[in-house]
C-alpha cells in the first residue's frame, strides 16, 4: 500500500533527496518504521475546517507508540520483517486449515449421501428378503400339502393293488374246480 503524504515536519526535506515538500510516496511499513503514529498521519491539515483530534488523543497515541518502542529493543526494520514473516506464516497456516476444513466438509457431505444411499438399498433388500421368506414359507406349506396328497394317493394305489391281487386270487380260486 502506498500513500501520498504531506510530511509532518519540514526537517525531513533534506533527507528526501530533492523531492518537493508533500510529494514523497511512502509504504505503510516505511511510515511506521520512521516512527510516525497513525494519528499524526491521518490528521487533517490545519485551517481546512476539519476537526483536529484532541491533544489527549494525540498524547495517548504517542504513549502507546512509545510503550511499544520500549517493549521492542530490536531495530524497527528487523521487527517489521519479523512481523511480516509471522503474518505470512499465519496466513499460510490459515489457508491450509481452511482447505482442510473445506475438504472434510465435502467428504462428510459425500459420506452422508453414500450412507443414505446404502441405507435405502439395505431397506429395499430387507423388504425383498421378507417377501422371499414369505414366499418360501408358502411354498413349504404347499410342498407339505402335496406330500400328504401324494402319500394319500400312494396308499390308495397300494390299496387298489392289494384289492386287485385279492380279486385275482378270489377269481382264480373260484374258476378252478
Amino acid at each position: 500500500m502506498t500513500l501520498l503524504l504531506r510530511l509532518p515536519t519540514p526537517n525531513f526535506r533534506a533527507s528526501l533527496s530533492g523531492v518537493p515538500w508533500g510529494a514523497q510516496k511512502f509504504g505503510i511499513d516505511s511510515i511506521l518504521l520512521l516512527g510516525w503514529s497513525i494519528a499524526e498521519l491521518l490528521r487533517p491539515p490545519a485551517g481546512k475546517g476539519c476537526p483536529m483530534p484532541s491533544e489527549a488523543t494525540v498524547q495517548e497515541t504517542r504513549a502507546a507508540f512509545s510503550s511499544t518502542q520500549e517493549a521492542y529493543r530490536s531495530p524497527k526494520r528487523c521487527l517489521a520483517a519479523s512481523f511480516r514473516k509471522s503474518r505470512d506464516r499465519w496466513k499460510t497456516k490459515a489457508q491450509k486449515r481452511n482447505k482442510a476444513i473445506k475438504a472434510l466438509t465435502i467428504r462428510v457431505r459425500d459420506l452422508e449421501a453414500s450412507r443414505q444411499h446404502h441405507r435405502e438399498q439395505a431397506e429395499q433388500f430387507h423388504e425383498k428378503l421378507l417377501q422371499t421368506e414369505q414366499k418360501f414359507e408358502q411354498l413349504q406349506t404347499e410342498a407339505t400339502e402335496l406330500r400328504t396328497q401324494r402319500d394319500a394317493l400312494s396308499r390308495e394305489v397300494e390299496e387298489k393293488k392289494s384289492l386287485r391281487k385279492l380279486n385275482a386270487r378270489v377269481v382264480g380260486s373260484s374258476a378252478c374246480p
